[in-house]
């Protein structure tokens, strides 16, 4: 475990822990846990932390906050019973006053202690009172066994279950130490052998020596805990110390670097406390008397002065001492002493206009705080520039006058840096000039009244100039915030300028700008939908079939176009043409619904920016995805009827096909009248189909590529968020249109693929592949493939170049060629085949494959090349078959293409097969 584990959260301050606990006051807190880890320490309990699981009740060992009391002995009850007047007498005359520091050293036990009810007289300063009887009392040390070190179950308490001390994870223990007074801690770490080995090493370790002693990684634990309890915030790597401590530092430990710093906490944060606190203590202790007057009459500057006080304060955190409240209350009369001087006196140098003597009061100001003289600087700025400021602001109603307000501020904060450059030290000007721009935005300030007047002028207008209107206030004084950071001699921090500007738009705009915006995109979308749809059904043409090529060309430059004009955002409506007329789309569209979104987001960005825990970013980053959606919404409801409406005329196309060849098989006709028209009515609705698929990809791309430079590249979106409401709206998006998509291509091969088995079922004749012995041979292909092959071609010849992703051009064309393998197999087993014959299949089989190479790809390649090699076995002589067959099983060249029925059904297809059955079938494995 790291050092720094656990202590980015801390132990909890102590008024936390009290108030949990339900004691009166931290006091009682640090109280109750000293005399409850002496006491356990030292065997006096037996439990320290009860578990309460059980619904324990309060019994006699039980306190209602949680907390087990000490168990006394029964030497100790005796002694409680003894005359007090005689406990008394014999307390004087065994107590010894012995100093502070040896108690801190450990030289005397923490048991042998004598609290301030014991002794009826006074201790000197520095001084505490040891009680002799007690040091000689104190009890042996119990030999912790393991019976202890375990939980066990006592019948105490209704059967409540209670941790040992000795049990406890030696990190708790540390956090349980970090609560004691500084004195407490020192001394029973030092004497207690329970805790000296929580926090000592015992053995001689590999690791060199951390701090004055060898300390185990629980131990600096504690170490650093006190030094939180002194004001340094400790977060992992980044240690940073009170101002104050910053010059002491340097010179006890010479620690000058953040680095330095980090390291030596890191390291011997032991040795960086003892140091401080050995500095101070004596200080702070003698506060007990009149160290005040000592302080300020020692020689010391005014400013030391002051920045000693400041340590104190930062010391008395830590409860140095048992009597720290008082003295920590004594320390801040003090300072609201030299604080209320010095301010009258920076007053009065303000007045005389002194400003060698305003900062001179004000670096002893400074040193406790700075606030004081801070406040004075800003009243008094305030009182010069109010009048004038409030008067221009309550007439900011249009934006001529708003900017003469930004000009009126900015020459009021540029003479107020000045001021505090002049008036105060170098480490306060900069936080006087956020302080007072804070001023300034705070509800009632000037610049917030100029915010609310502003807006309040704008709420009666349309939604498009509202939203305009509160977009350049917002960037106008945000513009400003930048211009006050590069102030001369001082500016202030544009973190902070920024912080108040979204505070005061925060509280005037929030609600109602983020609702309009929102509003506003949706009627927009709404509004250019149905121009679009009025515009469609007046000027809608269909054109007629075009070259393929030409037109696939003349997609890719409208694509071109499309992204440089959404690159190129001019003013107004953008304007790039339709792909073709009456494009079931409109890029157009599409390309002015992506434009609005982003101007949309771009002003819900800048709102988006405000700091996390203000309403109005909060906000604004879920209106910018909820625009996005909307945005989606509105593609999708444009694109998706269109593929709905092309879908349903494929279906239809597919169904009179369906109709025209049961009509012509119940009229025995080779082809139908309106076959042709049919086909050229396919041919055309397949071009807009796959036109749709290019117009829909890059209406999907538009939206994705403001999705990635807006969204994602602003962070207000992970791509790899599988719950956010974007990434899901956009996968839908494209679930949609690839269904769509789907649903289209498969109506497309169904009609390619029935079309074709049409013409060979209806073309393909018996004497083709069976000719008349008197007829010569032909070796061309024959008129039915020729016919099969023309309507492939044709049909798959606008898939092949018009659709646009390569994955999905060879999946569609792939499914053509598989599904038609299987239909030139059927249309084999339909007839017998002679040995011209097989030639004259031979001859359409290489046409078929022919069409295959220029459309499938290998895998699919491999059907048609083992259909052309099987189309051997018709010409082969009967002697020659059976080798034949071993020879392609021993290729493997039907394996995933054709099963060994599949195949044993085309050899059966031979005019002579029933002559030369017995020579195949009983020499052949796989018959």
């Amino acid at each position: 475990m790291s050092d720094y584990e656990d202590e980015s959260g801390g132990v909890g301050s102590a008024a936390q822990m009290a108030k949990w606990l339900g004691l009166a006051s931290p006091r009682e807190l640090l109280d109750r846990t000293t005399k409850f880890v002496l006491n356990a320490a030292h065997g006096k309990s037996r439990s320290l932390i009860p578990t309460s699981d059980l619904g324990v009740h309060n019994t006699e060992n039980f306190v209602s906050t949680g907390v087990v009391d000490w168990e006394e002995d029964e030497d100790a009850e005796e002694e409680e019973q003894e005359d007090p007047v005689q406990e008394r007498r014999k307390q004087r005359e065994s107590a010894l006053a012995v100093l502070e520091s040896e108690i801190l050293q450990g030289r005397w036990n923490e048991y042998a202690l004598a609290s301030d009810s014991d002794s009826s007289s006074e201790t000197a300063a520095g001084m505490m009172r040891v009680d002799l009887r007690r040091r000689q009392r104190q009890p042996a040390r119990r030999r912790v066994t393991q019976q202890t070190q375990t939980w066990r179950t006592t019948a105490m308490g209704g059967g409540r279950r209670r941790i040992s001390f000795t049990a406890l994870p030696a990190r708790i223990i540390a956090r349980i130490l970090a609560y004691l007074p500084v004195a407490a801690l020192l001394a029973v770490t030092g004497s207690c052998r329970v805790l000296r080995r929580v926090v000592h090493r015992q053995e001689p370790s590999d690791t060199p020596a951390v701090g004055s002693t060898e300390y185990t990684a629980h131990g600096l634990l504690v170490w650093r805990a006190l030094l939180r309890r002194m004001g340094w915030s400790i977060r992992g790597a980044h240690v940073e110390a009170p101002r104050s401590h910053t010059r002491l530092l340097h010179v006890l430990c010479g620690v000058g670097e953040a680095s330095e710093l980090a390291s030596a906490v890191a390291e011997t944060p032991d040795l960086v406390f003892k140091a401080v606190f050995d500095e101070l203590h004596a200080t702070y202790a003698a506060f007990r008397g009149d160290a005040w007057v000592r302080l300020v009459r020692g020689g010391r500057a005014p400013w030391a002065v002051a920045e000693r006080l400041d340590q104190l304060r930062w010391l008395g955190q830590a409860l140095p001492t048992a009597d720290a409240s008082l003295i920590n209350r004594r320390i801040d009369m003090a300072v609201a002493r030299l604080e209320h001087a010095y301010v009258r006196a920076f007053r009065r140098a303000l007045v005389r206009g002194d400003a060698q003597g305003m900062r001179s009061c004000a670096r002893v100001l400074g040193h406790l705080g700075g606030g004081a003289c801070i406040g004075v600087l800003q009243t008094a700025a305030l009182a010069a520039c109010s009048a004038d400021l409030f008067t221009h602001a309550r007439g900011a109603h249009d934006a001529a006058a708003f900017g003469v307000f930004l000009d009126r501020l900015h020459v009021t904060v540029a003479a107020h840096a000045r001021a505090a450059h002049r008036a105060l030290p170098s480490w306060l000007p900069s936080a006087a000039l956020a302080q007072f721009v804070h001023v300034l935005f705070a509800p009632e300030g000037a610049a917030y009244v100029a915010v609310q007047t502003v807006c309040a002028a704008l709420q009666p207008v349309g939604d498009a100039e509202y939203l305009h209107g509160v977009y350049d206030v917002a960037m106008r004084l945000l513009q400003a915030t930048a211009r006050w950071s590069s102030l001369r001699p001082v500016g202030v921090a544009e973190a902070e300028a920024r912080r108040c500007v979204y505070a005061a738009l925060d509280r005037v705009v929030a609600d109602q700008y983020v609702a309009r915006e929102r509003r506003a995109v949706e009627h927009a979308n709404i509004a250019m939908l149905a121009a679009w749809a009025a515009r469609s059904e007046t000027g809608a043409e269909t054109e007629g079939r075009v070259d393929l090529v030409r037109r696939r060309a003349q997609i890719d430059e409208y694509r071109a176009r499309v992204l440089r004009a959404a690159e190129e955002r001019g003013a107004g409506r953008t304007v790039v043409g339709e792909l073709v007329r009456g494009a079931p789309v409109s890029i157009d569209t599409c390309l002015n619904l992506v434009l609005a979104n982003r101007e949309a987001v771009a002003r819900l960005a800048v709102f988006a920016a405000a700091p996390a825990n203000m309403r109005l970013g909060q906000l604004a980053a879920e209106a910018i995805e909820s625009v996005f959606c909307t945005l989606l919404h509105s593609i999708g409801s444009h694109v998706r009827p269109a593929f709905a409406r092309i879908v349903a005329e494929l279906k239809d196309i597919e169904q009179a096909a369906i109709a025209s060849m049961d009509a012509q098989v119940s009229a025995q006709q080779p082809q139908a009248p309106g076959d042709s028209l049919l086909r050229e009515r396919f041919n055309s609705a397949t071009q807009r189909f796959l036109e749709l698929i290019h117009l829909a990809d890059l209406a999907v791309q538009l939206a994705e590529q403001h999705y990635t430079r807006a969204l994602v590249g602003g962070g207000f979106v992970s791509a790899s968020d599988f719950l956010s409401t974007c990434n899901q709206e956009k996968r839908s998006l494209e679930r949609a249109i690839d269904d769509a998509v789907a649903q289209g291509m498969d109506s497309v091969i169904d009609v390619i693929v029935q079309q074709t088995e049409h013409i060979l079922t209806r073309g393909q004749r018996a004497e083709d592949y069976f000719p008349p012995t008197a007829v010569s041979l032909q070796l061309t292909p024959t008129l039915a493939c020729t016919h099969a092959v023309q309507f492939l071609t044709s049909s798959t010849e606008a898939m092949r170049l018009l659709t646009p992703q390569g994955t999905l051009r060879r999946v569609c064309l792939g499914e053509v060629g598989e599904r038609m393998f299987h239909v030139l197999v059927a249309n084999i087993k339909r007839f017998r085949v002679s040995e011209p014959g097989g030639f004259q299949l031979l001859a359409d089989l290489n046409l078929y494959y022919a069409w295959a190479e220029q459309n499938v790809g290998e895998e699919t390649l491999r059907f048609f090349a083992a259909l052309k090699d099987l189309a051997n076995c018709f010409i082969l002589p009967p002697k020659d078959l059976r080798g034949f067959l071993r020879e392609q099983y021993s290729r493997r060249a039907f394996d995933g293409v054709m099963r060994s029925e599949e195949v044993y059904d085309v050899v059966a297809c031979r005019a002579d097969y029933r002559e030369i059955r017995g020579q195949v079938e009983g020499h052949c494995d796989f018959m």
